[in-house]
């Protein structure tokens, strides 16, 4: 299930890789979406927003990097990501009504739900798998 692993880590890494550059040369069209930003602040937003992006396309060579290495990097690299894919997921659950939200954030929980799904199961098998078959 190492495979299986690698492949939810390259998912994962392009997802990550494609929206931060998008997120980085369109922050407006992509934030503006989901948040109502005040025009006083709009600066301080965009600044965030570049910082936001630039932690998605690290994200997404964390995950390259990761796809390319070991079972033990994979393991823990592995439930780094799925506990980061479950608090993101968490935290898009509790914004779920809230005032300043303008946007849809279930596509977002659903994306979250997903990755934290493939991320449990695929470390399940590939721990499985490691442990049953050691020499």
């Amino acid at each position: 299930m190492k495979r299986g692993l690698t492949v939810v880590f390259w998912i994962d890494a392009i997802i990550a890789v494609a929206f931060g550059i998008y997120s980085w040369m369109c922050p407006l069209e992509t934030f503006g979406t989901i948040l109502e930003i005040p025009e006083e602040h709009a600066n301080e937003f965009l600044s965030l927003f570049a910082v936001l992006s630039l932690f998605y396309v690290l994200i997404g060579m964390v995950c390259i990097i990761c796809a390319r290495s070991n079972f033990q990097v994979h393991f823990w690299i592995g439930l780094v990501m799925l506990i980061r894919h479950l608090i993101e997921g968490l935290l898009k659950w509790k914004d779920i009504g809230e005032d300043w939200l303008t946007g849809n954030p279930y596509p977002d929980l659903v994306i979250h739900t997903l990755f934290t799904v493939a991320y449990a199961i695929t470390l399940y098998f590939a721990y499985k798998k490691r442990v049953l078959w050691k020499p």
